[in-house]
């Protein structure tokens, strides 16, 4: 029977070879596809390690460089704050907030291993108030960030990148450059947060926390978090500009982006979200239309074989024998047009063209596989079934 097929096949390759370039063709197109769509729904699948109902956002700048004055403004605004009947608990950060666009990464360094992280600097509050917990470790106390080597917190991609299986904690490594340790800053590891990204649609980045206090060397910028109490909400965003400069001077100071954490993380992701509904309609609109193509070929090649499939019904074929050698066929072209197809990719895959992610990678590609040779069994069944119920005289006479 394969034999056969084989035989068969070869004598109608020129008919087949353009069925074969447009599977090699839609492959290509169906694996970048789904290979995109596989990427960015794996990435929303990561959870955030934090909570965020009920905080709310802003942040400060001033181009004074005036750091007595910067800390000043920093107390007193943290003071006035929690005295607010609303607010719950207060936190500076100096580098971003979760669920911004904009971010501060810098080289560090462990035994021949470079790695960029990316920096988050923060208060004694930042995990209380979001409710961050250790995989491993404890946060270091404020006297303890002005120790040498500086207290740090890494995510679990900085760990697996520079420590590898070892335990991370107690660990010194540097800031910078590989080869220029004399006279870098050094660091120490007290513990490990869990993944953390900026927002849903993003991945697990390797990041480094640092513990800070607010105004302490500082270039006048910061992303303050207000945690509000129980229905809080409404008086926050009535009342909060005019509270802030009540004791901020808006002559030196500005304010921005008046938010809070659940607004941030919808206006943050509704565009990656758009870009995922997009490429899934790419994806549709592909797999119809390439379900389309297959089925029009495919009933053109069997028409043009209705003389061969009258004489073999003849002969004694069955309708079900005759269906089973078109779906048989039509999976063997499939498979020579995957097998370029397959070979390019792997090729850009081991030469490192492209930064593939390997489960992701390897995962598209079965799956494109299957899910072509299923397009391909319905777009062959139809017309086999024609075929096959197609009395051997009436294929005979047409012809």
């Amino acid at each position: 029977m394969i034999k056969h097929i084989f035989r068969l096949m070869w004598n109608q390759k020129k008919r087949h070879f353009l069925i074969v370039f447009e599977i090699f063709i839609v492959f290509l197109v169906t694996f970048g596809t789904v290979y995109l769509l596989s990427g960015d729904l794996s990435k929303r699948l990561i959870p955030m390690p934090i909570e965020i109902n009920g905080v709310g956002a802003f942040k400060l700048y001033t181009e004074d460089t005036n750091t007595t004055m910067i800390k000043k403004t920093y107390n007193d605004l943290d003071r006035h704050l929690r005295q607010l009947p609303y607010v719950e608990n207060v936190s500076f950060n100096r580098t971003n907030l979760p669920f911004e666009d904009s971010y501060t990464t810098s080289s560090f360094n462990y035994n021949g291993k470079e790695l960029r992280l990316y920096l988050r600097e923060v208060d004694t509050n930042y995990s209380r108030l979001i409710n961050l917990k250790l995989l491993k470790g404890r946060w270091p106390k404020l006297a303890e960030s002005k120790l040498d080597p500086r207290p740090a917190l890494l995510s679990p991609e900085a760990v697996d990148t520079l420590f590898g299986k070892e335990d991370p904690i107690g660990k010194v490594f540097y800031r910078g450059e590989l080869g220029k340790t004399e006279g870098q800053k050094r660091y120490v590891v007290y513990g490990v947060t869990p993944s953390f990204k900026q927002h849903d649609y993003d991945k697990a980045q390797a990041s480094i926390f640092l513990l800070y206090e607010p105004g302490s060397n500082d270039y006048g910028y910061a992303g303050i978090m207000v945690k509000l109490k129980q229905g809080g909400e409404q008086t926050y965003f009535k009342n909060i500009e005019k509270e802030i400069f009540k004791v901020v001077d808006p002559n030196i100071w500005s304010l921005w982006s008046v938010s809070s954490l659940e607004e941030m993380r919808r206006s943050m992701n509704a565009g990656y979200s758009s870009r995922f509904t997009s490429r899934a309609l790419v994806g549709v609109i592909i797999i119809v239309n390439a379900l389309l193509g297959f089925i029009g070929v495919l009933w053109y090649n069997t028409n043009q074989r209705r003389r061969e499939l009258g004489l073999r019904k003849a002969f004694g074929a069955t309708s079900v024998s005759i269906r089973r050698q078109l779906i048989m066929e039509s999976l063997v072209i499939n498979l020579f047009g995957v097998l370029p197809a397959l070979f390019l990719l792997l090729q850009v895959y081991f030469m490192g063209l492209y930064p593939f992610e390997t489960p992701i990678f390897f995962f598209s590609i079965v799956f494109s596989f299957i899910l072509l040779s299923g397009l391909i069994i319905v777009a062959a069944w139809y017309p086999g079934k024609i075929a096959g119920s197609t009395q051997p005289a009436i294929a005979l006479h047409a012809d």
